[in-house]
């Protein structure tokens, strides 16, 4: 660290919905200039935080799941009606079960702009980090929209008539992260979902709870706690199923072709375009990533990170090929 500082640790809860994604593709797609910055993002890729929180959550893994294991945990079936919704939307809850151990200052809460540019997110999260907004490119992470009501129907009507023992995995990766976010969530929409009038009365309730606890806290608050109160509905309320059936049709044939371009691209992949050589220091690393992180070697690591010297060496191996001062300049 430089001037000999410690460092420090930021680990990021953040729930559904409230610029997650965003943010990590803001982190994912600036590694170096954060390094930069004296930012280091551990791992290699986003899975892999993914496979740390699950490890430290000690949440079980299915064993038809094709990815890496984590750690070696016992498989369980993980269907995803069992997941429950406050699990991860309940603030105060969250808070208190990951604040137990520090002073309210090392706590940061920040508040999700309703308006304006997601930038605006971005330059809240920066300013924990005591880093320059400014010296990142967010070109490539656009936000995370939710989806209209045409594509809430649809994935209801799907929800219900998929087999219920689809593996919660292979639904995060088709149904989730194909249709969801890839193609779901960037159609133009016609109408957003709404909250009824006849619930208009609890959501103020809550959302004056959470406010009131979040100002009593102590934590850090990045942003206005005025953003986490409902707006008054304009217009009447209308439900997803309400709409015109040619509107869920058509997303759901958006849907089905998404699909079944994923499924030829899966078997026919498009060749891999040639990348340049470059110098012999570019040669250096890139023989390094290719020898300390091939998938055989990744694979036999993983195995065996039960051993502290495999943990180690597995740390040693992610500093040797994301040391900082080869990002700089």
């Amino acid at each position: 660290m430089p001037g000999g500082r410690r460092p420090r640790i930021y680990v990021h809860i953040g729930e559904p919905k409230t610029g997650t994604t965003f943010l990590q593709r803001a982190l994912w797609g600036n590694r170096a200039r954060l390094a930069a910055q004296g930012i280091l993002l551990p791992g290699y890729e986003g899975r892999d935080h993914n496979r740390a929180s699950r490890d430290l959550r000690e949440a079980p893994r299915e064993a038809a799941d094709p990815t890496d294991p984590w750690t070696d945990v016992q498989a369980a079936a993980a269907d995803r009606r069992q997941w429950r919704f406050w699990t991860f939307h309940d603030t105060l809850a969250i808070l208190d079960m990951w604040s137990r151990h520090l002073p309210p200052d090392q706590v940061h809460v920040i508040t999700v702009p309703r308006q304006g540019p997601a930038s605006t997110l971005w330059v809240r999260f920066a300013s924990v980090l005591g880093i320059d907004p400014s010296r990142v490119d967010l070109a490539e992470a656009h936000a995370n929209p939710s989806l209209g009501l045409a594509e809430v129907e649809f994935l209801r009507r799907l929800n219900e008539t998929l087999p219920e023992e689809m593996p919660y995995w292979f639904y995060t990766r088709n149904v989730k992260r194909i249709l969801a976010h890839d193609v779901l969530a960037v159609r133009a929409r016609q109408a957003r979902l709404t909250v009824p009038a006849s619930r208009e009365a609890w959501v103020k309730d809550q959302s004056e709870i959470l406010v009131a606890g979040l100002r009593d806290s102590k934590f850090h608050i990045v942003g206005d706690l005025g953003e986490l109160l409902p707006q008054p509905v304009a217009g009447p309320y209308r439900g997803p199923a309400d709409l015109p059936a040619e509107q869920v049709l058509d997303a759901a044939v958006a849907a089905t072709a998404a699909l079944t371009d994923q499924r030829y691209r899966d078997r026919y992949p498009a060749p891999q375009a040639r990348t340049k050589r470059g110098g012999p220091r570019q040669m250096v690393v890139r023989l390094e990533w290719t020898v300390l992180n091939g998938p055989r070697v990744r694979r036999v690591l993983r195995k065996r990170s039960r051993l502290p010297a495999v943990r180690r060496l597995r740390v040693l191996i992610w500093r040797v090929l994301l040391h900082p001062t080869r990002h700089r300049g």
